[in-house]
């Protein structure tokens, strides 16, 4: 009996020991599972695994946007629950090579599922889904109408034939492709992106259409819609397209037809072209020379961006109206050398002075130029400039209008008015013994400009003098008195700077910033107002340290001199430094965040001795628990809420701002107001969760992330700094002051009836509902308790 009832004991031990252990292996697999995924309810929020081939748990009904964006999978087994796939969920996944799309499978987003996905051989579709269907490896809609996706990495053959029946090609459909040839069968009515839905195919030689399209037709090789070229294959043969070459009754050239086109040098466009679209000609490694007929009205924007073999453009309509969208030439990241040919007197000539382009007449009866050969006209340059190139008012020169690249200022000329060079392509200006003065944005842009001797007599040079001028070495005077804010910004060739002992004003914000070749700023001796220590420039007292060179130990370390008390406006901007010690005397920063352009930059390290500041793990706070500064160039890709120091209490402004790697920020609960400009050009950022503390988001505070995609709000009742009553209506009219001001793909989370959703309704921005505010959720906190910070405001 004992023996009886001791075996049934040890049986029932067993049992325990072995369901234990099955629990416990089923809590390993879901702990892996957790860590694995981020899933919210029923969505796959985002993939966080190493890669290879990877199962999304059942019960999962939407994979999220971006969420196995740049991941390193290699096949992913998809649930039988799954009903959507949102935008760029699969995009940039470049180890995929298989996948199959469940029968519950009910909506595929039409942005960028699977782009890029240069591996990928074929896109399956389980038997049984009502919606979507696989022919021979390509997604397709049910019915056939639709063609969703060519996989990148299908090999089968170098041409594909777009199947009969087929209506609509749709957007993206072919991104990253490698084909030589496609073929548009009859029924094709509708094509994708800016109508040219293969300027993304690798490879393309020749586009053919069957003869009984009526919308679409070809001429050797190229694809042409009614009197439209849409799109000229990247790669087809031929270095040469001449006006008889394009068929009759052609007037418009959609944007992006010539898009990466690897071998045509010269184009001339027929008579009765009126219209050509924006970047027509992007990325055309090989084009020199391309003319525009008398019939042209209309030239979109960045046309020849990054053509950097471009030589000369013709245009002969002395009407054409030539893009100046934000400001930029289309000739932005071309080649140097490209001459921009018009009328004398044109529209054309008016935009080759704006942007300080070369610009040669033509001759109206022979459309040639009349002007003499560029090297010529530069020799005479050299030795006198003539009065006509300028406007002159008194003694001062208001604008130099001339096409010479070295150029002489005549004698009596007391000042350079404001943008007299700017944007000129000068590469040396000799200035005369009578200058006292040089201008606001006198030689702002002058991007060849690389040599300038300020003579003797000159005491100032305003704002922005030489900003983002080609300049590499510039000498000043000894009368010299004051240097103006950005004099010098921008300027990423300057490699020497030596102030005069006369100098006594240097402007407060960023006057040397961005001079990533500048290793020392070197001072005169005896000037009583400034020092330089070891290339480095402090006011005459060594307490206010005003500008480190940003060319000086890149990628190094620096430890700021015990008696600094003051950094000046970005004092180490852009300084390429991955370690900055402050010492124990630093009492102020300029304002806010003085550290968020220095995008190397790790870590932060304070002295212990420090009563104002301190620093935790490398991030930079002040004693009040306030979180000055996030390094910029910090590694990492995601920051929880418990990674957070417990020492942080608040954040400040621009506290994130030029974050590099930061793809993911969940805040901590308890901090209450994300303020003003703080993550502002987080440029790998796409995630922000913001708890039900934060009850306060100023302005720009998520502004210029360009990857930036949710962005959720868990207080139902935050108020937004375009509606805190404590700034005059004037200011929050007249201001733009939206939290994801340029933030192309940002969408705001929120409840229903949330302050978010007015706020995303009143600002037109993209607005994602949370539900209904469940019982039991925290509700908003008060007022923050501080007021939050507005530029221009004494802090």
């Amino acid at each position: 009996m004992k023996r009886l009832a001791h075996d049934r004991i040890l049986a029932l031990t067993l049992s325990i020991l072995l369901v234990c252990a099955f629990c416990f292996a089923a809590y390993a697999e879901n702990a892996a599972e957790s860590e694995e995924f981020t899933i919210e309810d029923t969505t796959l929020v985002k993939y966080n695994g190493p890669g290879g081939e990877v199962t999304v748990p059942e019960g999962i009904e939407k994979v999220g946007a971006s969420a196995f964006e740049d991941s390193k999978v290699t096949k992913v087994n998809l649930p039988e629950s799954l009903k959507e796939l949102e935008n760029h969920c699969f995009f940039s996944c470049r180890e995929l090579t298989e996948i199959t799309l469940p029968a519950s499978l009910e909506k595929i987003a039409e942005i960028q599922v699977f782009s890029y996905c240069s591996s990928l051989r074929a896109i399956r579709v389980a038997e049984g889904n009502p919606n979507y269907q696989s022919v021979d490896g390509v997604l397709f809609t049910a019915d056939g109408k639709t063609l969703l996706c060519y996989p990148a990495g299908k090999k089968d053959s170098e041409a594909y034939s777009v199947p009969e029946g087929t209506e609509t090609i749709n957007n993206w459909a072919f991104d990253d492709a490698k084909l030589a040839r496609i073929s548009i069968p009859s029924t094709v009515t509708g094509t994708g992106r800016d109508n040219n839905p293969f300027n993304t195919v690798r490879g393309l030689q020749e586009v053919t259409v069957s003869p009984e399209n009526t919308v679409f037709y070809a001429k050797e090789g190229v694809l042409y819609s009614g009197d439209t070229l849409l799109c000229y294959p990247s790669e087809k043969a031929g270095t040469a397209m001449k006006k008889e070459d394009f068929p009759a009754g052609l007037k418009k050239i959609a944007d992006r037809a010539f898009c990466d086109i690897e071998y045509l040098e010269s184009v001339e466009f027929p008579e009765g072209v009126e219209s050509v679209g924006a970047m027509c000609f992007m990325s055309a490694g090989a084009l020199k020379d391309v003319l525009f007929p008398a019939s042209v009205e209309e030239i979109g924007n960045a046309l020849f961006f990054g053509c950097g073999s471009l030589e000369r453009v013709t245009v002969l309509n002395p009407e054409t109206t030539i893009s100046d969208r934000n400001g930029k030439s289309i000739f932005a990241r071309a080649g140097e050398a490209v001459v921009l040919c018009g009328p004398a007197d044109s529209k054309v000539q008016e935009y080759a002075e704006k942007h300080g382009l070369k610009f040669e007449a033509l001759d109206p009866e022979t459309a040639t130029v009349t002007e003499a050969p560029a090297e010529e006209a530069e020799v005479e340059a050299a030795e006198e400039t003539p009065l006509s190139d300028f406007t002159i008012e008194g003694t001062t020169l208001v604008k130099y209008n001339g096409l010479d690249r070295e150029v002489t200022v005549p004698d009596g000329i007391e000042a350079l008015g404001e943008q007299a060079f700017g944007g000129r392509q000068v590469t040396k200006v000799n200035l005369p013994g009578t200058l006292k003065e040089i201008g606001d944005r006198c030689f702002m842009a002058c991007e060849q400009l690389t040599e300038v001797d300020v003579p003797e007599g000159v005491e100032v040079l305003s704002d922005w003098a030489f900003a983002y001028s080609g300049v590499t070495k510039v000498t000043l005077p000894e009368t010299l008195k004051e240097i103006g804010r950005y004099c010098f910004i921008g300027c990423e060739d300057l490699e020497e700077m030596n102030l005069p002992a006369s100098l006594e004003k240097i402007g407060a914000m960023q006057a040397f910033y961005k001079n990533e070749k500048l290793e020392a700023i070197n001072i005169a001796e005896d000037n009583p107002n400034f020092v330089s220590v070891d290339g480095v420039l402090f006011t005459a007292d060594g307490t206010k340290l005003l500008y480190y060179p940003a060319g000086k130990n890149r990628g190094g370390h620096y430890v700021i001199p015990e008696g600094t008390r003051e950094l000046g406006g970005s004092a180490i901007g852009a300084s390429g430094l991955k370690e900055i010690e402050l010492p124990s005397t630093l009492e102020k920063l300029y304002v806010g965040n003085d550290f968020s352009s220095s995008l190397e930059l790790e870590n932060i390290r304070v002295s212990p001795k420090n009563p104002f500041f301190t620093s935790v793990n490398g991030l930079l706070l002040d004693q009040s628990g306030k979180l000055i500064c996030y390094p910029a160039g910090r590694k990492g890709g995601k920051l929880e809420a418990n990674e957070f120091p417990p020492a942080i209490k608040a954040i400040a402004p621009y506290a994130f701002q030029h974050n590099r790697n930061l793809k993911s920020v969940a805040i901590p609960d308890g901090i209450t107001a994300i303020d003003w400009m703080c993550f502002t050009w987080a440029e790998s950022l796409e995630r922000v969760i913001l708890p039900a503390s934060v009850n306060y988001i100023s302005g720009y505070a998520f502004a210029d992330c360009p990857n930036l995609r949710q962005i959720v709000i868990l207080n139902p009742d935050t108020v937004f700094m375009l509606d805190d009553e404590r700034f005059s209506e004037e200011y929050r009219a007249t201001n733009d002051l939206n939290i994801i001001n340029r933030s192309p793909n940002a969408v705001l989370y929120g409840y229903e009836g949330s302050t978010t959703q007015e706020y995303a309704e009143k600002m037109g921005d993209a607005f994602a509902s949370l539900g209904k505010v469940q019982a039991g959720d925290p509700e908003a906190a008060a007022e923050p308790a501080e007021q939050p910070f507005v530029p221009g405001c004494a802090q």
